[in-house]
């Protein structure tokens, strides 16, 4: 008996990937070994798109699939080829009619799939997702809220005003995405956005010491 389970939203990736035709199954894996683009999944999924012809949707199903099984691997520290063998095993024991593969398809098929998943531009995107997946909090959006903030006298007379920002952080976390408020006046404002800029700044730095040195960068 297998021991995997193919999880459903999985299904169309595989299902897409199952029914390409040899000469372009070859196409697909020829683009992942010469891909350039393994900054991240997205990057990758839309260099194989060009370089092979096919749907953007489909690839992305595709490599999302891939790059799944490739942390499944890793978690489990198993060789690739016996993670293909049990997939292979798993779908044909689970006779979904959406993934099509019997018992005489499913060696060649697992051949493939672990050729897949040894291209370098898949294990580096794998990996640049486990990396970003290690913090705690990361960053999802920001809005900066602007108000004026009247102080009150007796009877409700205006004594002054001011101008404040209340900065909106969204981050995700395991459980979903939070958020965080916080009041800023301009001085802080214009503090943040120095400390944004030194940001940029570095970075750009950065990434250009590493094109230098030929090391593959991620986003």
């Amino acid at each position: 008996m297998a021991s995997f389970r193919i999880p459903k939203a999985h299904h169309a990736g595989l299902a897409k990937l199952l029914a390409l035709e040899e000469g372009t199954k070859q196409k697909l894996l020829s683009a992942l070994r010469d891909s350039s683009l393994a900054s991240n999944p997205d990057a990758l999924s839309k260099g194989v798109s060009a370089e092979t012809g096919l749907p953007l949707d489909d690839v992305s199903s595709i490599i999302t699939v891939l790059v799944s099984l490739y942390s499944l691997r890793s978690y489990l520290d198993l060789p690739i080829p016996e993670v293909a063998k049990q997939i292979c095993d798993a779908i044909i024991e689970s006779g979904d009619t959406e993934l099509r593969l019997t018992v005489d398809s499913g060696p060649e098929f697992a051949d493939y799939l672990s050729s897949l998943l040894e291209a370098r531009s898949l294990i580096i995107s794998s990996k640049v997702i486990d990396v970003w997946s290690e913090h705690e909090h990361a960053f999802c959006g920001a809005r900066i809220f602007t108000d004026l903030r009247p102080v009150f006298g007796e009877e409700d007379a205006v004594l002054a005003t001011g101008v404040v920002h209340m900065l909106k952080l969204s981050y995700h976390e395991t459980d979903g995405v939070k958020e965080i408020y916080v009041a800023m006046d301009d001085s802080d404002v214009e503090r943040l956005s120095d400390a944004l800029e030194l940001a940029s700044v570095r970075s750009t730095n950065l990434k250009s010491i590493l094109s230098e040195a030929k090391i593959t960068q991620f986003e």
